[in-house]
């Protein structure tokens, strides 16, 4: 199921906790947790220096994405780091890191209905039937 979350990598996930899925669902649960409301650093517009605070969530946000095998929001977040490098636009800067907020908050809206799902299957099962499968 996991695999039909448009952007997210299964295998990158589980290569990142070495194959055990007890491990990726507690990662994805931290994730959802973390950024239920999304990323607050990506829509404060009347931050004193926008481009710097950007650049400091990208780079957190990047790595939690990267982590969890949510490539297509990894992927995403690179190109607006670059633009972040070589644009002084504010305005287009905006509505790129609101993208970036919106895609944020669509994976996570994503991958807790996966959670929950699995984690109903899980106790309808018994403890014998692995979650995320």
């Amino acid at each position: 199921r996991l695999a039909q979350i448009e952007g997210f990598d299964p295998a990158l996930a589980l290569r990142s906790v070495r194959g055990q899925i007890p491990v990726l669902e507690r990662v994805l649960a931290q994730f959802t947790a973390t950024y239920r409301a999304g990323e607050s650093a990506l829509v404060q517009a009347d931050a004193l220096d926008p481009i710097e605070t950007w650049r400091h969530a990208c780079h957190s946000l990047r790595g939690a994405c990267a982590a969890i095998g949510a490539s297509l929001l990894s992927r995403l977040i690179e190109r607006f780091e670059v633009e972040l490098h070589t644009s002084q636009d504010i305005a287009a800067l905006t509505l790129q890191a609101r993208h970036l907020q919106d895609q944020l908050l669509k994976l996570v809206e994503r991958l807790t209905a996966e959670l929950d799902l699995s984690r109903a299957g899980y106790s309808q099962a018994g403890a014998g039937t692995p979650p995320l499968r």
